[in-house]
């Protein structure tokens, strides 16, 4: 028994290991992007867009095939007198049924219809679903730029508040070892109260720094886990970075702008829109043709209209018929529709150049909010190396009793200030990194 219950609870500790396991991830950050596209719910909507269009490709292309209908009823009719006539022979009449009262109808037609031509509307339509597929093709790609961005922007603003908490942490444990040595002086009479007093809430309000950076931490990671589409009780972490990457310097602000002209897939899919338009003005232009359809029927009726005399009985007959329509007039309404479709060509032109022009002014705004943080980092990173040698110096110098408190606070302050810029300059630079990249459409 004892064996059994310690196998039951063996199970149960094993299970929610595993049920732990599950919601704890470690990633990098072409990790998340690999998952996000992979799971993204507004990826899967556009993917499912050009599963739309091609199915909507399948649909017309069945439009220049033959159809075949079926269609089938039963009619219980009144009595009628049967048609006879009465015909006079040797003094006598004799009367003949011509047509016998049937008072049951039963009628089958098969159809099938073949489309001869059609104002070259099926050849249209098949080219505007083409174009279809391509554009829903594009603004899969659009969305993908989009979501590498996001993905991005919520990695690197996790990074910032993470890497943002150890800075604080060390601070605090400067701090402490400052206050420590405070205390000490305090009880030698070197010091003043108020000068322990300051420091300790100097402590007391890094603690509560810390406290919002780690509610930062959880709000940061919560905008994460909806990019990558993870359960929002999911505790994701950053994989350590081992080396920064080198700061890669970008081309020419023309030669951005060029790429980005070619790259873009949001202006390929209006491009590709642009040629619908003109497509839509052909197939509105098309309805100046008549259309042509090859119609063949086969009726099994009984009785069958079409055997004199009537007999209740299944009979089948066939016809076909070619079969022209063509519309003389309708006050000018083809006119009216082909003006419509060329404004809409028109605007979605004026659209395509208010687009380009954005994304210069896009691509503009990312370049120079690229240069101005790549030119942060080396700032930062000095500022770090004077302000660490500064609190070295004046660790010394207090120690030695040189300086004043306050200055070493001051030491103190200016290191925590110049780490957290410098994990800020990073973040921004990668940020304004992805930012570039979204811009130039890779």
């Amino acid at each position: 028994m004892l064996k059994h219950l310690l196998y039951i609870t063996g199970f149960f500790l094993l299970s929610f290991t595993i049920l732990t396991a599950q919601k704890s991830l470690e990633m990098s950050l072409e990790e998340c992007i690999k998952y996000g596209l992979e799971n993204n719910k507004g990826i899967k909507i556009a993917g499912d867009k050009v599963k739309s269009a091609r199915l909507k490709k399948d649909e017309v292309n069945t439009s220049g095939l033959p159809s075949l209908s079926l269609q089938a009823g039963y009619t219980r009719l009144s009595e009628v007198d049967p048609f006879t006539i009465t015909v006079p022979m040797g003094g006598t009449s004799q009367s003949f049924t011509v047509s016998p009262s049937l008072l049951n109808s039963y009628s089958t037609k098969l159809t099938l219809t073949q489309p001869v031509f059609t104002g070259f509307k099926i050849d249209l339509n098949k080219d505007l679903s083409d174009q279809s597929i391509t554009a829903s093709m594009f603004d899969l790609e659009s969305e993908k730029t989009k979501l590498k961005y996001a993905i991005s922007n919520a990695y690197w603003s996790l990074y910032k508040v993470t890497e943002g908490k150890k800075v604080l942490e060390e601070y605090i444990k400067t701090i402490e070892l400052h206050l420590k040595d405070l205390n000490n002086f305090y009880a030698q009479g070197l010091i003043t109260k108020n000068e322990v007093l300051k420091l300790d809430v100097q402590l007391s309000s890094a603690q509560v720094q810390l406290l919002e950076t780690e509610n930062g931490i959880q709000m940061a990671k919560l905008n994460l886990l909806n990019n990558l589409n993870l359960p929002m009780d999911t505790d994701i972490s950053l994989k350590p970075l081992t080396t920064m990457e080198e700061i890669q310097d970008v081309p020419s602000l023309e030669v951005i702008n060029s790429q980005a002209l070619n790259t873009r897939p949001e202006l390929k899919a209006m491009a590709v829109r642009i040629k619908s338009r003109e497509t839509a003005i052909k197939l509105t232009e098309s309805a100046w043709y008549p259309d042509i359809y090859l119609i063949g029927n086969y009726n099994y009726a009984r009785p069958n209209q079409r055997i004199v005399p009537t007999k209740d009985q299944f009979d089948g007959t066939w016809d076909v018929t070619l079969s022209l329509q063509y519309t003389l007039w309708n006050w000018n309404a083809t006119s009216y529709r082909t003006q419509q479709a060329e404004s809409d060509l028109s605007q979605t032109n004026y659209q395509y150049e208010m687009m380009k022009d954005g994304v210069l002014i896009e691509v503009k705004q990312a370049y120079l909010n690229y240069a101005a943080n790549k030119s942060r980092i080396n700032l930062a990173e000095k500022t770090v190396t004077q302000a660490e040698e500064n609190y070295r110096i004046s660790y010394n110098l207090f120690q030695k009793g040189l300086i004043r408190n306050s200055d070493l606070i001051d030491a103190e302050v200016a290191v925590f200030e110049s780490k957290i810029k410098l994990v800020t300059s990073i973040s921004d630079l990668k940020n304004a990194e992805a930012l570039l990249n979204k811009a130039i459409g890779i």
